[in-house]
């Protein structure tokens, strides 16, 4: 699943195009346990209108401050599809998902590999 994930990624940045967001707000979401900050950032596309990105994850602590730039990766065909260009904003959960892969992967195959050298059957 994270291999599809990573490549459907790839073949969006080698098809987007490119532009540069500045963060126009930072929105506070108040939860019963805590708050968090999730920047928002607005970009000109190639069509030179305006779109606005929210980024998907916040954080506990403000990273990000107003007027601050970042580039953002959008489909020419969907200019208002955009993607915050850095390497979590592109790979997210693909990596975790593949590190667990790999892991579950090699206990699995040390598990078929002790069977086989002590000659049981599992």
């Amino acid at each position: 699943m994270s291999v599809f994930s990573i490549k459907e990624r790839l073949i969006f940045l080698k098809k987007s195009e490119r532009a540069t967001g500045i963060v126009i707000d930072i929105e506070v979401n108040d939860n019963e346990d805590s708050i968090t900050y999730k920047p928002v950032f607005q970009y000109t596309a190639g069509n030179h209108q305006k779109y606005i990105y929210k980024h998907s994850g916040s954080s506990n602590s403000i990273r990000w401050s107003i007027g601050e730039e970042a580039t953002i990766a959008y489909n020419p065909n969907n200019p208002s599809n955009g993607m915050l260009l850095t390497y979590w904003g592109v790979f997210n959960y693909s990596v975790i998902l593949m590190a667990i892969a790999v892991a579950l992967i090699v206990i699995g195959g040390g598990y078929y590999l002790a069977g086989w050298v002590f000659n049981k059957k599992i």
